[in-house]
């Protein structure tokens, strides 16, 4: 077979010593021409931008809703204590339990505030709605700033002789027609394990009444503004017929007193009957929810990131 004409020509000087000058030119050609990778520098401009949005766009969204944590958090501060200690099963639990009185007298325990919080019905001047009567004893202005969470003309008061005051939520007073300067309140609750009677409806709950020391509850947040009614200990312990029972105990704990390290030792202490709640944890719900959409945010954003 015959070699071809233009590989006899060049092939010498490309395979022999000669051939320097050629391979110059083509390392030259190679080296110096001018590249045409405008396709990839678009591509790659593109994925820089993308990244860098979505990191950016991840950033700002998981930054606001830390900042809406600490916002709640905040908020939640007004009226819930640091702590609370309320029972693992049922509602109710005997003030002078062992654990409990063990509790009243530890030394790292600040404020210790027993309390009945119950659902129960307001009837006046031929409107009804149902409410939460939480009574408190006397020391509870001792760990809740009261003054800051009630408006109104007169001053914070639960009880007076054998008078007992309500402050019920200001939303709360808006839905019956009502102003902080109300008439007496007459509060109904049902009859632990009593069906009701046909005849004599009213014989099937417990009675009280109600007056107003011309002050309203505004804490800002509608769970407690549109349903809790603020009483004395004694009027929710007549009310619900739950006399020598709480339903849970509020803590501050004493000057000086980590609240995270208070709330691991008692957990220990008080055993299996009781929990100890800390903020958080008392409005479990809320935060429930807004760490679902902070983890459903995520996943979308790091998705559209790793397209």
């Amino acid at each position: 077979m015959s070699t071809p004409h233009w590989f006899s020509r060049w092939s010498p000087p490309l395979l022999g010593r000669g051939g320097w000058g050629v391979r110059l030119f083509i390392a030259r050609r190679y080296l110096f021409a001018r590249k045409s990778h405008n396709a990839i520098n678009v591509i790659s401009a593109v994925a820089v931008v993308g990244v860098a949005v979505a990191t950016a766009a991840m950033v700002c969204i998981l930054s606001v809703f830390n900042g809406f944590e600490e916002t709640v958090a905040s908020l939640f501060t007004a009226i819930d204590p640091p702590l609370k200690v309320v029972p693992t099963e049922g509602k109710y639990i005997a003030a002078d339990e062992p654990a409990l009185a063990a509790l009243a007298k530890d030394k790292e325990v600040g404020v210790y505030v027993e309390t009945v919080e119950d659902k129960a019905l307001l009837m006046v001047e031929g409107r009804q709605l149902p409410c939460t009567i939480k009574g408190v004893a006397d020391n509870y202005g001792d760990i809740v700033d009261v003054e800051s969470i009630v408006v109104g003309d007169g001053i914070y008061q639960l009880r007076q002789d054998i008078i007992d005051y309500g402050i019920p939520g200001y939303t709360l007073l808006a839905a019956l027609g009502l102003t902080a300067d109300f008439p007496p309140l007459q509060v109904y609750a049902p009859r632990g394990g009593e069906r009701v009677n046909l005849h004599d409806p009213s014989d099937s709950f417990t009675q009280e009444t109600l007056y107003s020391p011309r002050v309203a509850l505004r804490v800002g947040q509608g769970k407690y503004d549109s349903e809790v009614v603020l009483t004395s200990l004694g009027f929710a312990r007549r009310l619900f017929e739950r006399q020598g029972y709480v339903t849970a105990v509020e803590l501050k704990p004493a000057e000086g007193v980590s609240i995270s390290a208070l709330q691991r030792r008692l957990t220990k202490e008080l055993g299996p009957q009781l929990r100890v709640l800390n903020r958080y944890e008392q409005q479990a719900d809320t935060f429930r929810i807004m760490k679902i959409e902070k983890l459903i945010s995520y996943a979308f954003l790091t998705f559209i990131l790793l397209i």
